[in-house]
């Protein structure tokens, strides 16, 4: 109950890191292939409060790189190609690399990296983000950094961090929760599990969107920071766990 209060409270506040706070933990109780399913349907639920939350807002952007068919694509063609790689590659090895990746990625936003350094289209940078996000989901169901890290690079304040997130957020869920259904991994006690979390969750969700409307810019992109930098010091820990 408390871990479900939790995850929602992060997610209300963030708009991401749900999946990888409820798997760090009930993990411990539940096998992975009976929870993961389930996190997807949490991960939905609350990213389409999030998104009635931004409506206003979002139906006012034009050429949401979420929406872009190449980004749309390139997710679809990183999380197949994630998926089957999950088969031959250690998984605990990709965790250390995506920590590290993180952790480069905020020195850079933190040291006012130029943007100028490197020439490259939106189209290809959609690509690029889009895959990798799509890879990483398929290999260890976490695709939030890399497209927080976008937002952050491009210095997006709290609202238009999440407007930009969310909708790409939700394609991500829908095509998770399809791979998942159409493999069966959903069953009448993952479902009940999931409404009795319910409650718990938007619990926390709420608390935590409460939080954030009464945060500043500077001090929300502070925390948001801290917490990408917890993800990447716990993936690179469990790596290190279990890998040798």
């Amino acid at each position: 109950m408390l871990v479900f209060i939790f995850a929602g409270f992060i997610k209300g506040f963030s708009g991401f890191a749900t999946s990888i706070v409820l798997t760090g933990i009930l993990v411990f109780f539940y096998e992975p292939s009976f929870l993961i399913p389930i996190l997807a349907l949490i991960s939905m639920m609350l990213n389409i409060l999030l998104f009635i939350e931004h409506f206003k807002y979002i139906k006012k952007v034009k050429n949401n790189f979420a929406l872009r068919i190449e980004t749309i694509l390139a997710l679809l063609v990183g999380t197949f190609i994630g998926v089957k790689l999950l088969v031959y590659l250690n998984v605990n090895i990709i965790k250390i690399i995506l920590g590290f990746l993180i952790l480069g990625f905020i020195y850079l936003i933190r040291h006012k990296f130029k943007r100028n350094d490197f020439i490259i289209t939106k189209t290809w940078l959609n690509i690029i983000i889009g895959s990798v996000a799509g890879l990483f989901s398929g290999l260890i169901n976490v695709n939030g950094p890399p497209v927080v890290l976008f937002g952050m690079y491009y210095h997006y304040n709290k609202i238009k961090l999440l407007k930009s997130i969310v909708i790409f957020f939700i394609i991500a869920d829908l095509i998770t929760i399809i791979v998942f259904y159409f493999t069966g991994l959903y069953t009448s006690e993952s479902i009940n599990l999931f409404l009795k979390a319910i409650p718990f969750v938007l619990l926390g969700f709420f608390g935590g969107v409460l939080v954030r409307k009464q945060c500043k810019d500077a001090v929300f992109k502070k925390y948001v920071l801290a917490l990408l930098i917890l993800i990447a010091a716990k993936l690179i820990f469990d790596g290190f766990m279990y890998a040798f």
